[in-house]
């Protein structure tokens, strides 16, 4: 499946070949010593501060030791605060559920009470929609405010910046997900989410039409019987919601620490080749940004878009934003985002795939699965910002052998091929659009 895409690709857009035969600088910089080091310093972190929950101290001290390690290697480097309602991204699994208890008792009721259920199921939906689809922050003032705080490093090139590639991570991890625990039963996990979507939102749908046929007294005995069956039957697969989230938080290696980790030995080496008079870049300014809050709605990356708008405008600039890296079977670039509602760059995933062909990787393009949720390179996307994202885990809705999280997410659970791969093809991204750029000049 994988060739097959890569071939369809390749034959519509830039040949294999010109890749390849690109000058000597593009022979492989990234060693098995980059590789562990990596991975050392994931675990390095998690050992230290552990999980890294949004708005802990434990995710304030881990921004503070990867600032530290990119100020070693980038021209500048800060902390950027923002923000954030933590809560609010996954808030409507529990008002789904406590919705939809009161909202049936309203509607068991009957008379008057019936527009109650209505309301109160009609809210959940559309906050569910909002909050959780769309990823929006319509009600994120209703919750409590925590602060995040992205971390970033620049490393100029050696003459006048002319394009701007952002590598982008993030060090925050996730709660727990109770329906991802079992591995037995994670093949189950979005049919049980779309079971209890689809009872919850065509009850909504039906009650509001039961509302309006009781208003013009027309009889609705049998319709009413319906939906009690519905409720009834239904109640365990929107029940289930209020206990889809545990108080546990994941370690978060493989999502997503392990990506920051990589835009800080992307800035090693190039910011290496600086110190040793060899520049590799005369145009192309490098963004290493590692994000907070990607698990409370990719709010870390809406913060850093919002604030640096305008810079980000300015210049052509690529988003190579990197995600839940477990196997080098299952890389992958997206083409559209959160829930497939965000289209992504095409181009960027076109050359990224064939970098990865060039390199002896089989990759292929997709957008994410629905349901699948989204990440930090939609919020560049959703302001035309040339963006993709490398996935490293299955794309699809039915799945298992998954530990992203859960409490399994460690650094053992990531493949070194994997990291050894993005870290390769990263690099060479980055060194192809510097001589794309620098050949258009002549």
């Amino acid at each position: 499946m994988a060739q097959q895409h890569t071939q369809k690709y390749s034959n519509r857009y830039s040949p294999i070949a010109e890749i390849i035969t690109i000058p000597e600088i593009f022979e492989n910089n990234i060693s098995e010593n980059d590789v562990n080091d990596t991975l050392s310093m994931t675990k390095d972190i998690i050992d230290k501060y552990g999980p890294r929950l949004t708005g802990t101290k434990s995710t304030k001290q881990a921004a503070e030791s990867i600032k530290k390690k990119l100020s070693k290697h980038c021209d500048s480097s800060t902390i950027e605060k923002f923000e954030v309602h933590r809560e609010s991204f996954l808030a409507f699994m529990k008002i789904f559920a406590i919705s939809f208890v009161i909202s049936s008792v309203f509607f068991f009721i009957g008379g008057i009470w019936t527009i109650f259920a209505v309301i109160g199921y009609t809210f959940a939906t559309i906050f569910a929609l909002l909050q959780f689809v769309l990823y929006k922050e319509t009600f994120d003032p209703l919750f409590r405010k925590f602060i995040g705080y992205n971390v970033v490093g620049n490393i100029k090139p050696s003459s006048t910046v002319k394009q701007r590639i952002i590598v982008e991570g993030h060090h925050d991890s996730a709660y727990v997900m109770n329906f991802m625990v079992d591995p037995k039963l994670q093949k189950m996990y979005a049919p049980r989410i779309f079971t209890g979507l689809i009872v919850f939102i065509g009850t909504n749908l039906l009650l509001i039409i039961l509302f309006f046929l009781e208003r013009f007294q027309v009889q609705t005995t049998i319709f009413r019987e319906i939906i009690s069956f519905i409720i009834l039957v239904g109640a365990p697969a929107v029940i289930q919601f209020y206990f889809f989230k545990s108080p546990k938080v994941s370690p978060g290696a493989g999502d997503n620490l392990i990506s920051s980790m990589i835009g800080v030995k992307i800035a090693q080496i190039f910011g290496q080749s600086k110190i040793d008079g060899q520049n590799l870049l005369k145009h192309t300014e490098i963004v290493i940004i590692s994000s907070d809050a990607e698990e409370s709605g990719l709010r870390g990356a809406r913060a850093y878009v919002k604030r640096h708008i305008k810079e980000l405008k300015d210049i052509p600039t690529y988003v190579f934003n990197i995600e839940s890296l477990y196997s080098c079977n299952d890389l992958s670039f997206l083409t559209a985002d959160i829930n497939g509602f965000i289209k992504t760059s095409l181009k960027m995933a076109e050359d990224g795939m064939n970098i990865a062909e060039s390199l002896g990787y089989k990759t292929k393009a997709a957008p994410i699965t629905f349901g699948g949720g989204g990440t930090d390179a939609a919020e560049y996307a959703r302001n035309n910002i040339e963006a993709t994202t490398i996935l490293g885990m299955k794309n699809t809705a039915i799945r298992d052998g998954l530990v992203y999280h859960t409490l399994k997410d460690t650094v053992n659970s990531i493949q070194p091929s994997v990291v050894k791969a993005v870290l390769e093809i990263v690099y060479r991204y980055i060194l192809y659009k510097e001589w794309k750029l620098s050949i258009s000049l002549l």
